[in-house]
Order: C-alpha cells, then structure tokens, then sequence
C-alpha cells in the first residue's frame, strides 16, 4: 500500500490528470478542494493541493474546453459541407434496420 502511495505522489499532475475524464475530474477537484479547506491536514498538505487545484484550474481544464470546442467546430464544418461523421452513419444505419424490422 506504501509503494502505490509512492508511486501515485510520483505521478506527474499531467499524466495523472490525463487519465480522468473530465466528470471524473471534477469531482477529484472537488474531493480535493475539501481536504484543502480540512484544518486537520498539515500546512504543507493544504498547500500543495492549493497548487495542484490552481494547476488544473488554469491550465488543464481550459486546454480540454479548447479541444472539445475545437472538436465542436469541425463537426459543425464537416456538417456544413456535408461530410458525414461516424456517428451520423450509425444513427443512420440504426433507423435503416428499426424500418426494416417494421
């Protein structure tokens, strides 16, 4: 148990938080933010996630706005032109096989 604590504390916050989904992010945000505002834990420890929960605030969670938003955008432009995407395809296909099960 020792030797996973070390090796979480070792992870970098990059690689640590590319493994989350964004929900599941959030609410180790949360969970973190509580223990920051704990005065049981250490100054130290109230510290460190004070910096870790800015890290991610300022530079993680934009950056993954920024790629959905620019995900959003080229959906909408392939739209636009008329170029279908995978999803497009597989509600098609569904609809095709509900009618003929009809």
């Amino acid at each position: 148990d020792n030797n996973n604590n070390n090796n979480l504390r070792d992870l970098s916050l990059t690689k640590a938080v590319a493994t989350l989904s964004t929900p599941q992010l959030l609410t180790q945000l949360s969970l973190l933010d509580e223990f920051r505002r704990s005065p049981t834990n250490n100054l130290y420890q109230r510290v460190r996630a004070l910096f870790f929960l800015y890290a991610v605030h300022r530079f993680h969670l934009p950056e993954r706005r920024r790629l959905l938003e620019d995900k959003q955008k080229k959906k909408k432009r392939r739209k636009c032109r008329g170029v279908k995407n995978d999803d497009d395809e597989q509600f098609e296909q569904q609809q095709q096989q509900q009618q003929q099960q009809q």
